[in-house]
Order: C-alpha cells, then sequence, then structure tokens
C-alpha cells in the first residue's frame, strides 16, 4: 500500500516575528519617547531594529547588494538625525533629510517584504507577521511622506504638527490607511490631499492582493505544486521506415 510521503516540518521564520514585534514596539512606544532627547534615541534605536530584521529577510535570499545599499542609507539617516540636517529652498520651505532617507529604507524593507511574500510559501506564523508588518511598514512610509511635503509646502494640514512631528503623521497615515479617518486633521493642500487618497487606495490594494495570496497559499504543511513531468515529443518517422501493413 503506497503511502503519501508525510510534509517536511520547515523551520521557524524568526525575521519576520522579529520584525513585526520591533514595528510594534516602534509605534506603540514613540508616543512616549519621541518629545524627550533619551527618548528619542531609543526611537531610533527600535527603528534601526526594524530595517535590520527587514534586511536579514533579504539575507535568506543572498540579496547582497541590497544590504550594502540598506547600510549606507542607514549611515545617512543616523547623520542627517543626530546633526538634524535640512535642506532650506527659500523662506519657509524646507526639506528634512533624516526623513527623506528614512523613507528610502522603509521602501526597501517592503519591498523585500513583497519579494519574500511572492515566493509561494505554505501559511506560517513568519509569513502572516510579514504580511501584517508590510502593512504596518506601509503607514510609516507615507507618514515619512507626510512629514516631507509639510516641510515643503507650509500649511497643507489644518493643524501644525507639532515637536513630535512622528507621532503625528504616524497616526493621521494608519488611520487613512484603514480608512477610519477621524476628522482631527485633514489635509488642506490639493496635492496632499490627493496623496492621502491614494494611500487610501493602496490600502485596499494592499489587502486584497496579500489575503488572496495568503488563501493561495493553502494551510500550514501544504507542500509547494509540484511542476508538470516534462513531455517528449514522439520522434517523426522517417517515410522509408514505415512498417508494411
Amino acid at each position: 500500500m503506497h503511502r503519501s510521503p508525510r510534509p517536511t516540518p520547515r523551520r521557524p521564520e524568526p525575521h519576520g516575528i522579529i520584525l513585526l514585534l520591533a514595528t510594534l514596539l516602534l509605534l506603540l512606544i514613540m508616543p512616549w519617547a519621541e518629545p524627550y532627547p533619551l527618548g528619542a534615541a531609543g526611537v531610533a534605536l527600535l527603528f534601526l531594529l526594524t530595517i535590520a530584521a527587514g534586511m536579514g529577510i533579504t539575507l535568506g535570499g543572498g540579496v547582497r547588494h541590497a544590504v550594502w545599499l540598506a547600510a549606507l542609507l542607514t549611515a545617512g539617516w543616523l547623520a542627517a538625525r543626530v546633526f538634524g540636517l535640512v535642506v532650506h529652498f527659500g523662506n519657509a520651505i524646507d526639506l528634512r533629510l533624516s526623513s527623506l532617507l528614512g523613507l528610502a529604507l522603509i521602501l526597501l524593507v517592503l519591498a523585500n517584504i513583497f519579494r519574500v511574500l511572492m515566493m509561494g510559501r505554505p501559511l506560517s506564523a513568519g509569513v502572516l507577521a510579514e504580511a501584517f508588518t508590510g502593512y504596518l511598514l506601509l503607514g510609516i512610509a507615507f507618514a515619512e511622506l507626510y512629514d516631507i511635503l509639510d516641510g515643503l509646502l507650509p500649511g497643507a494640514f489644518n493643524t501644525a504638527a507639532p515637536q513630535a512631528a512622528t507621532v503625528f503623521f504616524t497616526y493621521f497615515s494608519l488611520g487613512t490607511l484603514a480608512s477610519i479617518g477621524f476628522g482631527d486633521i485633514v489635509p488642506k493642500h490639493p496635492f496632499v490631499r490627493m496623496v492621502a487618497a491614494l494611500e487610501g487606495v493602496c490600502g485596499l490594494f494592499y489587502t486584497a492582493v496579500v489575503v488572496a495570496r495568503l488563501v493561495a497559499a493553502g494551510p500550514p504543511g501544504t507542500p509547494p505544486p509540484a511542476s508538470p513531468p516534462d513531455q517528449v515529443a514522439p520522434k517523426p518517422e522517417r517515410p522509408g521506415c514505415q512498417r508494411p501493413i
């Protein structure tokens, strides 16, 4: 009696779970720690831990150039954050380099998460953690973008950003991404309004794509679909070698 082989147990995927925990800690500690210098340093360390965990997924895929790019962006982000580097374009028009480099780092981690999610792995705790973290990082990426736009477009929002601007824009971004929209923070500039609308669309699209991907992955322990066997085309017979009837 032929028995079907048991599915091979998969190794745990710590990078996705560590990435989720670091992102949740970053979001929960940020409102309390961001206004204070020592707390801001702790927030920066949590942000770096999030980036490192995200790049750990890349190490598993063997993509080395992305790691070097992340290292260069991280060094620039640290320098811009410590020294408060800002590019001035005119009266009250500033470009915060820390927000720009932070946006680039988050987009790099998001690209790694999307690449790993589309590999067709069976459903597991690591895959779920990566999918949920990607949703949170998408909101943080738009928060960095709003921070940049607030410096380039004065009066972009109905309320001026406080000293802890990261918390301010992250709160608005996550509410917009989830289509909650409490209404206490409203974009006034037409371009920022369009960006906020696009963020809502991105949130719906991300949810639809990731849910479809997770459903297609199947339950834990499901082996990947086997590729069909190679079919060898029959060789044509020679006219002179036909068998007699």
